[in-house]
């Protein structure tokens, strides 16, 4: 279930191919603070779980030297034989401007299960090799290879090479959730939408531009699979706000609608 939770921060997660990150001025990013119904759809037959529903809650804040993301998840679901368990999820990370270091914390709990991950991780260049240094569940170095991404420069990266036309965009992502290291992202992007054409779930000031339908394939570093764990489709708005996303599981869909959005003041710096 840990790589429930990366849904949305992966759609924080959706960057461009041979291409160094713009300066922060540049970045299409918006501070804000945003929660999602979410909820089990479409269980396939043979399925352990059937169905089950929660919250979640993202917030990504401009702070003086980086970017500051939070995530929490709730969430209860059912299981074929009648029981049911809850599944609670909390995340937090810092990634500088320049997209080369980046620092994780991750909590799940569920299932009667803990698992912890924290550490930091650096690369050379954006996109580039790297390493990732895990202090919890134990000390672990995991070598990042060329072409990883940090999760903020992942989008912002996306949403440029959406913009410049392109309509397949390959990745390496790391965001720390696991010990297994990072994942090979492969991004499918649609024409732009404008936001009129755009099926917003609430309305807000923030939701009036438009954007991208993206599908992610989301496979191991390791190995080249023809196929994938599962796969994300958002619509991705050019601020960086993701209105409406499904996580594709071979077993269920997981479905995320905005319920309330509201933008962030930014940090003050000396």
């Amino acid at each position: 279930m840990m790589s429930m939770f990366r849904t949305i921060l992966t759609c924080f997660s959706l960057l461009g191919f041979l291409m160094v990150s713009a300066p922060v001025s540049a970045s299409p990013m918006t501070s804000h603070r945003a929660v999602y119904e979410v909820k089990i759809v479409k269980p396939q037959p043979g399925s352990s779980i059937i169905s089950g529903k929660g919250l979640m809650t993202i917030q990504i804040e401009k702070s003086c030297d980086g970017w500051i993301t939070g995530q929490t998840w709730h969430m209860t679901m059912n299981a074929f034989d009648g029981k049911s368990f809850q599944h609670d999820i909390r995340y937090a990370t810092w990634e500088s401007f320049d997209g080369l270091s980046y620092r994780f914390s991750v909590s799940d709990k569920g299932n009667g299960q803990t698992k912890t991950f924290k550490g930091k991780a650096t690369t050379k260049s954006v996109p580039g090799e790297g390493q990732a240094h895990f202090v919890q569940p134990k000390k672990m170095t995991v070598e990042l290879p060329a072409d990883t991404v940090f999760p903020i420069s992942h989008v912002t990266q996306l949403i440029k090479k959406a913009a410049d036309g392109n309509r397949l965009v390959p990745f390496v992502l790391f965001d720390g959730a696991s010990e297994k290291g990072p994942l090979r992202v492969a991004t499918f992007i649609s024409d732009k939408k404008s936001s009129q054409s755009i099926d917003m779930p609430v309305k807000h000031k923030l939701l009036t531009v438009g954007g991208w339908n993206m599908r992610m394939a989301f496979f191991p570093s390791k190995g080249r699979s023809a196929e994938p764990e599962y796969e994300l489709e958002v619509m991705q708005l050019e601020n960086g706000i993701v209105p409406t996303a499904m996580q594709v599981f071979p077993d269920f869909t997981i479905q995320m609608k905005l319920k309330k959005i509201e933008g962030l003041k930014p940090t003050k710096c000396s």
